[in-house]
C-alpha cells in the first residue's frame, strides 16, 4: 500500500490514524467471520470481586453453561439473570429515597 501527498509526494510510513483505521476493519472483517449467529448482544460491564467470580463459575458450571473449551460462561449466566431481572422485578423495587450517582 503507498501513500502520498500533495506537496511531498510518497511517505516513508503511512500516518498513525490509517494504521489504526486500517486495524479496525481487518478486525472488523474478521470478527464478521467468525460471528455467532443470532441477533446482536448488549454490552455490559460489572465489576466483580474474586469471590463473586467463583461463585458465578460455580453457579454457571452447575447450570451446564460451560465455553466450547470447558470454562464456565459467567458472561451467558449474567445475561440470563439481567433478562430475568428485567421480566420479574417490580417497577418501584428501590428503596425510597435511593438515588443512582455514576
Amino acid at each position: 500500500m503507498r501513500f502520498t501527498t500533495r506537496t511531498t509526494g510518497l511517505l516513508a510510513a503511512p500516518p498513525p490514524i490509517l494504521v489504526r483505521a486500517a486495524a479496525r476493519m481487518h478486525r472488523a472483517g474478521t470478527q464478521a467471520r467468525h460471528a455467532r449467529q443470532g441477533p446482536r448482544r448488549t454490552m455490559i460491564g460489572v465489576r466483580l470481586t474474586d469471590e463473586q467470580i467463583e461463585q458465578l463459575d460455580w453457579r454457571a458450571n452447575s447450570e451446564g453453561l460451560v465455553t466450547k473449551a470447558g470454562e464456565p460462561n459467567r458472561s451467558e449466566l449474567i445475561r440470563i439473570m439481567i433478562a430475568y431481572a428485567e421480566q420479574n422485578m417490580p417497577a418501584d423495587w428501590r428503596p425510597e429515597g435511593w438515588r443512582y450517582v455514576g
